[in-house]
């Protein structure tokens, strides 16, 4: 741990503890008593300030920068409780109480601040029950908070732009452009390189003139882009610990150089004890003609945590990248439904036609399918051509073998599959995806974000009774992702944060057949049989093996469909589970759902 205090004016100070809400009530004598043992210190970019469980003996006002609040996970991850930005307090908890402290608090980018002495605090607290006051309302709303599991406001204002690679590339510079246009433009948001930096502050100012000349900036934009390239290193390393969030960001023959080079902008990417760096990073990879591939690797070298591809000249692309990387993106879930996933590719047409921005997609099933297809970035036919490729594309998915552990062999699905996606990488893909299974031997959700596309999709329509399980890497099995969550919106939710989130869940009534089912639970299955060899026989009334293993898989979707902003619900009773005959309407209902919502404004707030 490295810090530096700071010799600033009392009327610097003073200044801050008028503006703090929770001491700007203390009476002048008050406030001039607590400047006077108050002093500023700087704080590096993930410099731990507050350790949970130590006995604390100072508070913090955020001068200039930005900190979190995080708290142990029960399994034993880091869990973001809040973010702590100029002007407010935080571990106000030591000034009136000797507990340990219930949280770790670190700086996120470099930063300066007020530092409180506990003691001499309390002392002004006997003369003053005001601001005792004040402290336990910020303290019980910051509590009221965690309870009720609000997301912390994790808003980004500066973002270190670091191009991969200093020779100049038009792609890279249109791409700096449009990105902060899609920040805001050219009156909110302001563009620093280090030229600009240098007339201001001179060639090496102290971290603290930096921290206040951004501190003022952003007082007068919402948001701050600091450009950087590996032309100057010092300069990108200072963007990288004064920024929110780093994008580093190359064409792709630039960014394949660099990797297989070790040269760029790797160098200043500093990292910490765990071996990741102090802010989250996205890798923005421009792509003029050729497909993304190899991503995993690139990325892994880089230590970046989400890349991002993109077409040359497509403002659609970098305004997701900007969503995305502010926190204001766009996710999409499709649910599982057998046949009746093809509601799904009407929904997607609507969402093209009306310009519907989505950043990520996952699904279950065969919203899998649908969701791989989307990220893919084709036209919406080849979609539909994938799909049915997938589904019923040579035929029956059933290809009937001795039922030991599945009805089908599941040689024919998978090789469906297999056409319909090729050897594409989830991470060469053109939009952020997931799809889950369910893995029957940990008895929890499989979480499929990266390796074989083909791969991920197998293991999510592995429909128990109907398909072989899948075995996973880790020798697990995996069957149907819609066992466990046949809507997943919670996944969604854990890995990108989308701000709006969007589900098309098909849950609906299935026509189950039971006018011979027996009431008390027996039926001989020889009866059936000999029935069906028999024509001339009055065929029984009762669910098939095949409609209750799938009509069983979709049980999932009610509650999860809750915590989605826009829940699209076609209305596919009608079309039974394994009515792929029927897939041109089903795609009709779709579309015509989704567009009547469209035009009823229930999507505005995802459009605009």
């Amino acid at each position: 741990m490295t810090s530096s205090s700071v010799d600033w004016s009392d009327a610097d100070v003073l200044r801050h503890l008028r503006g703090s809400p929770v001491f700007g009530r203390l009476n002048e004598e008050a406030l001039h008593r607590l400047s006077e043992c108050a002093s500023i210190r700087y704080a590096e970019a993930g410099e731990v300030l507050v350790e949970e469980g130590a006995v604390g003996d100072e508070a913090f006002i955020v001068v200039a920068g930005r900190l979190e609040v995080v708290t142990d996970g029960a399994d034993g991850s880091l869990d973001v409780v809040g973010y702590v930005g100029p002007g407010d307090v935080v571990g106000e908890m030591a000034l009136i109480t000797d507990d340990p402290r219930s949280a770790t608090v670190r700086a996120v980018r470099d930063s300066a601040l007020v530092t409180l002495p506990a003691q001499e605090f309390r002392d002004i607290l006997a003369a003053d029950h005001l601001v005792l006051l004040d402290v336990t309302r910020t303290v019980m709303a910051r509590l009221n908070r965690s309870i009720h599991g609000q997301r912390p406001d994790a808003s980004v204002t500066v973002i270190a732009l670091l191009k991969v690679d200093d020779h100049p590339v038009a792609a890279v510079d249109a791409f700096e452009k449009d990105f902060a246009r899609a920040l805001g433009g050219d009156a909110r948001v302001a563009v620093i390189d280090a030229h600009r930096a240098a007339t201001v502050l001179g060639t090496e100012p102290s971290r603290t003139r930096v921290a206040q000349y951004l501190h003022n900036i952003e007082d007068h934009h919402e948001a701050v882009i600091l450009v950087g390239d590996p032309s100057d290193p010092d300069w990108a390393d200072l963007c990288r610990r004064q920024s929110d969030v780093t994008v580093l960001v190359g064409s792709a023959t630039s960014v394949a150089a660099a990797s297989r080079n070790s040269r760029g902008i790797a160098g200043v990417l500093g990292q910490d004890a765990d071996g990741h760096g102090p802010t989250p990073r996205h890798l923005v990879v421009i792509h003029r003609s050729a497909p993304p591939v190899g991503t995993a690797a690139v990325a892994s070298w880089f230590g970046v945590d989400r890349c991002h591809h993109i077409h040359a000249d497509a403002r659609a692309d970098v305004e997701r990248v900007a969503r995305i990387v502010t926190g204001r993106s766009v996710g999409l879930v499709f649910g599982g439904g057998g046949a009746r996933g093809f509601a799904h590719l009407g929904a997607v047409r609507a969402f093209l036609e009306a310009k519907v921005p989505v950043d990520h997609v996952g699904g279950s099933s065969i919203g899998a399918a649908v969701a791989s297809a989307m990220a893919s970035g084709w036209e919406w036919d080849r979609m539909v051509e994938m799909v049915r490729m997938v589904t019923y594309g040579s035929g029956s998915l059933i290809d009937t073998t001795f039922p030991a552990i599945a009805l089908g062999r599941g040689r024919r699905l998978t090789d469906g599959i297999k056409r319909g996606t090729g050897d594409i990488q989830v991470e060469d893909l053109w939009l952020e995806f997931f799809a889950v299974s369910t893995d029957l031997t940990s008895g929890d959700v499989r979480v499929h974000a990266d390796g074989p596309v083909w791969a991920a999709i197998r293991a999510s329509v592995s429909i128990p009774g109907i398909f072989p399980p899948v075995r996973a890497p880790d020798g697990n099995v995996l069957v149907d992702g819609g066992v466990l969550n046949n809507l997943p919106v919670d996944v969604m939710r854990t890995m990108y944060a989308p701000s709006r989130l969007m589900a098309v869940d098909l849950r609906a009534p299935t026509a189950l057949r039971s006018d011979d089912l027996s009431s008390d639970g027996e039926m001989s299955g020889w009866t059936l049989v000999r029935r069906r060899l028999a024509p001339w026989m009055d065929q029984m009334e009762v669910p098939r093996l095949v409609d209750l293993l799938l009509a069983s898989s979709m049980l999932t979707s009610k509650s999860a469909a809750e915590d989605a902003d826009v829940v699209i619900r076609p209305p596919v009773a009608e079309f039974g589970i394994l009515d792929f005959t029927r897939s041109d309407e089903l795609i009709e209902v779709g579309y015509r759902t989704t567009s009547e919502m469209i035009d009823a404004g229930a999507l505005e707030a995802v459009i605009d």
